[in-house]
């Protein structure tokens, strides 16, 4: 007697992949001080879709904060092995160097609005905030102007880039400054380009595996008497 035994083996592919912005903007509050700008709950100013600014600024008397924020449709994967966010340079308008993080900012969902100046994981009013930190160090003396900027997620941001899988992932850039509660005494702020330039817009680079999928193994075997025992046929 032979036996026909199917058996259902899970295979994954690597793939790289790439996922443009479908929502990319920045907010930005002023006031007379620092707590006002940083900790108001509403920015009052309008969402510009332009460009992204990240960073803050003294300027005068008046302290200016400024916030990304970033939409990107994932596909299904069950791991990754590695993520870059791309922003194209517009300028650096810095004279103080300061780093940019990259925060999750699922809370932004599901439409852009100025409220959105707050909804970024572990924001903080009156002290640091504490939300994950999602890349590797980025600071505004890496900036290259008129050329892709890469900033590369570290291993919480793609274990959140997994976990958006299938789905969509919102992340905020906010300065380092911003996220310690330490006032600028200077300028401190860099532009990258938003979805107002086409082939400029922002994008994520991501190496990932597919969903686990049943494969249908077949093996044979002969049943051997008088004992019944079933031997492999190689």
């Amino acid at each position: 007697m032979v036996l026909v035994l199917m058996i259902l083996c899970g295979q994954a592919w690597a793939e790289n992949d790439i996922a443009t912005a479908k929502g990319s903007f920045y907010l930005s509050a002023s006031s007379g001080t620092y707590v006002g700008a940083r900790d108001t709950t509403e920015t009052s100013s309008a969402i510009g879709s332009a460009y992204q600014v990240v960073g803050q600024r003294k300027l005068g008397a008046t302290y200016q904060l400024y916030r990304a924020g970033n939409r990107f449709v994932i596909p299904t994967m069950s791991s990754a092995s590695e993520c870059t966010l791309w922003v194209y340079g517009r300028e650096d308008d810095s004279d103080t160097n300061f780093s940019i993080y990259i925060i999750g900012a699922n809370s932004m969902r599901p439409i852009q609005d100025k409220a959105d100046y707050i909804l970024f994981d572990g924001r903080t009013a009156g002290g640091a905030h504490t939300g994950t930190i999602l890349n590797n160090a980025y600071a505004s003396t890496d900036f290259v102007d008129a050329t892709w900027n890469p900033i590369v997620f570290n291993a919480a941001g793609i274990d959140s880039l997994v976990a958006a899988q299938g789905d969509t992932l919102w992340i905020a850039l906010i300065s380092k400054e911003d996220y310690d509660n330490s006032a600028p005494t200077n300028d401190e702020y860099i532009v990258f380009e938003s979805l107002a330039e086409v082939g400029f817009e922002p994008y994520l680079s991501f190496t990932y595996n597919d969903p686990v999928v049943p494969v249908a193994k077949h093996d044979t075997y002969t049943l051997v008497n008088p004992y019944n025992q079933i031997t492999r046929i190689k």
